[in-house]
């Protein structure tokens, strides 16, 4: 369950925008992508890649993305089984969008006590446990695993840390990826932290992704295969 890092065209359901098509971003083939790397090295076998392009774990409201379906909506939690076998193990591959592109209080990485039942539109923190418990009432013998954001260009690079402005407050990608923690460890799921892989600002461009000099976002064929090394690994 994921967004445009996850999203390779022809692999993704119906109606979902893709972002990688073979030709861009120095990905030729789907087999490139992390997911792809991560079956082939544990043995896994792919059941539904729900990935969509530009979308978010919560509903941007920007024009340019208040048509993609967030990850916590109603349809994409249960749609990750291919109408006859449900799947073994669900990865969330989500919240760079959040973070990159919020404009609205829910997508905040706001205070949750993790007692009180989580709103959808409160905050990220509390539309990530939507989705979480989504997924578990759908697919309850599923093993579900948060993933942390991986390192990206975005934001307004300082030297050291990415920071975006939502509203009056500053947040850094790792202000994300605490909150993505902390609600995986309210709802008892596993965490794994992908942020810190080899993957930063010093050698992001060209090594690992190939958009841009300036924000590359999107990783090229090395930058999965790191991923789904990483991902095998820890998982």
């Amino acid at each position: 369950l994921g967004d445009s890092i996850s999203a390779f065209a022809g692999t993704i359901p119906e109606g979902n925008d893709a972002y990688y098509t073979g030709s861009n971003s120095g990905v030729s083939n789907a087999n490139q992508m992390w997911w792809s790397v991560l079956c082939t090295l544990t043995g896994l076998v792919p059941l539904v890649i729900n990935g969509w392009s530009g979308s978010a774990v919560t509903q941007l409201e920007d024009s340019d993305h208040v048509n993609k379906v967030p990850m916590s909506s109603d349809a994409r939690c249960a749609a990750l089984d291919d109408g006859t076998n449900d799947p073994d193990l669900i990865l969330i591959a989500g919240g760079v969008n959040d973070y990159t592109y919020a404009e609205s209080a829910q997508s905040e990485p706001l205070d949750w006590d993790g007692k009180t039942a989580p709103t959808l539109g409160n905050s990220f923190t509390e539309a990530y446990a939507c989705m979480i418990k989504k997924l578990q009432t759908n697919y309850p013998d599923a093993i579900i695993v948060a993933l942390s954001t991986r390192f990206t260009m975005r934001g307004t690079d300082n030297g050291y840390t990415l920071t975006h402005t939502v509203g009056s407050n500053v947040y850094t990608q790792q202000d994300y990826n605490n909150a993505i923690r902390y609600v995986a460890e309210q709802m008892h799921i596993p965490y794994i932290d992908v942020s810190n892989i080899g993957i930063n600002r010093n050698n992001m461009y060209p090594a690992y992704a190939q958009d841009s000099s300036t924000v590359p976002t999107h990783p090229n064929a090395n930058g999965h295969m790191l991923m789904g090394r990483a991902i095998a690994n820890k998982l």
